[in-house]
């Protein structure tokens, strides 16, 4: 995209972004959303470097295909991991999937139906695994029991 005068409006880095001095790998990834709408996400991260180092899981969500102009995705939570080298933790993730409702035009709290994907990365831009769900129906939610963010299980 071009910006005043030519210049490149783009960010220069994803959200998220950031260095560390090893390396991390994912692997077991593993989404489930029970009858009740309540979601669970893990992962194992593994240090695969020869350096101690943090890592910060973070977990994205999109909601696919919506009635209103809906963000591209959605920051859902994340989680900061210390790993020593070759060292394997599990990061789960839990929340209800009114954490991606909206307001409608009607003026109501809703979830569409619909497909709803999750995706695990390093930063906004860099997609590790990822799954789908979908919501056979649309409801509306009571916004002051609407979870923001997701609970991170130990």
């Amino acid at each position: 995209k071009q910006g005043y005068v030519n210049e490149d409006m783009r960010p220069q880095l994803p959200f998220g972004h950031g260095l560390s001095y090893t390396t991390f790998a994912y692997h077991d990834f593993s989404l489930h959303m029970e009858e009740n709408e309540q979601i669970t996400v893990s992962v194992n991260v593994t240090n695969t470097g020869s350096i101690k180092g943090d890592e910060v899981v973070q977990l994205y969500g999109i909601d696919k295909v919506a009635s209103v102009i809906r963000p591209a995705e959605e920051l859902i939570g994340f989680k900061r991991i210390t790993l020593e080298p070759g060292e394997t933790k599990t990061v789960r993730f839990s929340f209800n999937i009114d954490i991606l409702a909206f307001y409608d035009k009607p003026k109501h709290w809703i979830v569409e139906k619909g497909d709803f994907e999750f995706y695990l990365g390093k930063n906004s831009k860099d997609v590790i695994c990822s799954d789908t769900v979908t919501v056979d129906k649309t409801y509306e939610i009571d916004y002051t029991k609407r979870c923001l963010l997701a609970e991170v299980l130990d």
